[in-house]
């Protein structure tokens, strides 16, 4: 069903084009609204590749430029979209203010307005396209966990997500990561999902750089929505060997020199399992067994399990949003992600870290005041805390 309504979206599209903007405006040559045709054709096309496949145009061994070009194509007609919607809902609102049916504050048979539409649309998705593919910022949260013992305080934990690894990929890219991640001398490195968009085969060599990752404890991962449209079993198998394990409805234990135990580490599997007859979250089966004297950290690609852990997990770390996308446009990604969209939220005893992505999938590659993060997050032990507070020294907090 949901892909029905979405291969509807295309459609809707050209229509609400043509007929909003296109058809208003007669002095458009006719070779103009034949380039309009072909945009909003290479914009469906890009769309209905996705939605039926699965697939970017990156899967095709395409230079990177033709890639981008065509995502600047796919947004600014979505762009357009919006703008047309906003000359609607004014001119509506004014017609009422003055009473007038016929009045139009911005006339769509304007040459000069549908131009400067045009330009808009085209500039908004280049600049959003392009930060869709700077390197990831560095973004610090730090506080105090219950039951860390003071021995464990400082604990530094770094999250990845959404690294998208596929055809227009390169090894700098994530050599640059994997570098930055190590420079940091982490106890521990959390992957939140989606890894990969493309087959074991045909990215085997930047995937490898993955195995540099360097840390006290490990790394660890659960599994995306991308990673069951890629060939699910041999991408855990290939990670696996790898040293990156995955904690599919598991939980680990992880303990310090001495054999403490220092955490709970948790994960689960995503909800797109269920469409690939494999195993399906289960937050009981993954909490099974826990040492409740110490804290826990939980896993999850999509923030909206939080809302199920927050009496059993003291920290959840979660991806898949993207950020949201834009300011205005998250607040309607939140509504699928019970309004969680990126940075630090608390539910009851647990807080909830929302990655932003350390990439971003190429299917969907636009950030407006989103920028894609690599986060570094240190636990203190409460005792800690009252020890540094009465010699005056500051507990930073940022998100």
């Amino acid at each position: 069903m949901n892909i029905l309504l979405l291969s509807i979206i295309p459609i809707l599209q050209f229509v609400f084009v043509y007929y909003l903007f296109l058809k208003p405006i007669q002095k458009y040559s006719f070779i103009f609204r034949k380039l309009f045709f072909v945009l909003l054709g290479i914009s469906a096309l890009n769309g209905y590749l996705y939605i039926f496949f699965k697939m970017t145009t990156a899967y095709f061994g395409i230079p990177k430029w033709m890639v981008m070009i065509v995502l600047n194509i796919f947004w600014a007609m979505a762009v357009l979209c919006i703008l047309i919607g906003i000359r609607l809902v004014l001119n509506f609102v004014f017609k009422i203010i003055r009473r007038n049916l016929s009045f139009n504050l911005f006339k769509p048979e304007s040459v000069i307005l549908g131009l400067f539409m045009t330009a808009l649309s085209f500039y908004i998705s280049a600049v959003a396209v392009s930060n869709g593919f700077v390197p990831p910022v560095i973004k610090n949260y730090s506080f105090t966990v219950d039951k860390l013992s003071e021995e464990n305080s400082g604990l530094k934990i770094i999250q990845l997500s959404d690294l998208h690894i596929d055809g227009i990929t390169t090894k700098s890219e994530i050599r640059d990561i994997v570098d930055r991640v190590n420079e940091h001398k982490p106890d521990l490195v959390l992957i939140t999902g989606d890894f990969v968009d493309g087959k074991v085969a045909d990215l085997k060599e930047i995937t490898d750089i993955l195995f540099d990752l360097d840390s006290k404890y490990g790394t660890y991962a659960v599994p995306g929505n991308h990673e069951y449209y890629s060939d699910y079993k041999k991408w855990i198998a290939y990670f696996e060997k790898g040293n990156i394990r995955f904690l599919e409805n598991k939980n680990i234990s992880i303990k310090n020199y001495a054999q403490k135990n220092v955490i709970n580490l948790c994960g689960i599997t995503d909800p797109t399992a269920e469409n690939y007859d494999m195993t399906e979250p289960s937050i009981k089966d993954a909490l099974e067994g826990i040492d409740n004297t110490v804290p826990t950290v939980f896993m999850s690609h999509r923030p909206k399990f939080a809302v199920e852990l927050q009496e059993l997990s003291d920290l959840t770390l979660c991806g898949h949003t993207h950020g949201g996308f834009m300011p205005g446009i998250d607040r309607l990604v939140g509504l699928l992600n019970e309004g969680m969209t990126h940075g630090l939220y608390k539910l009851g005893r647990e807080k909830v870290i929302v990655s932003p992505g350390t990439r971003i999938n190429t299917a969907s590659a636009f950030r407006i005041f989103n920028k894609p993060a690599i986060n570094i997050i240190i636990l203190e032990s409460p005792n800690t805390q009252r020890k540094l507070s009465s010699k005056n020294y500051s507990i930073y907090f940022e998100s």
